[in-house]
């Protein structure tokens, strides 16, 4: 009996210790992740704000027209 208590040991160290590991590198890669939806969320910021609008649509064909619609469509007050 006392050399299957040592292999059952070794077994169940050996099952921890793959355990830690495994929670090392998913806390690892989630990290990585984590720092690369931000930069990504940061970049989407940056080119829907240099749009003329804030929305979600400027990879449309007509966007760049109609930007340029809205942008001369600039009202001059009358002069009286």
């Amino acid at each position: 009996m006392g050399a299957a208590s040592k292999a059952g040991d070794l077994i169940f160290k050996a099952f921890v210790g793959g355990l830690g590991v495994t929670t090392i590198y998913l806390t690892a890669t989630f990290s990585v992740n984590v720092y690369r939806g931000l930069s990504w969320h940061k970049a989407q910021s940056l080119k829907s704000s240099a749009s003329c609008s804030a929305g979600y649509w400027p990879l449309l064909e007509n966007h760049a027209v109609q930007c340029a619609r809205q942008s001369s469509r600039t009202e001059v007050p009358a002069v009286t």
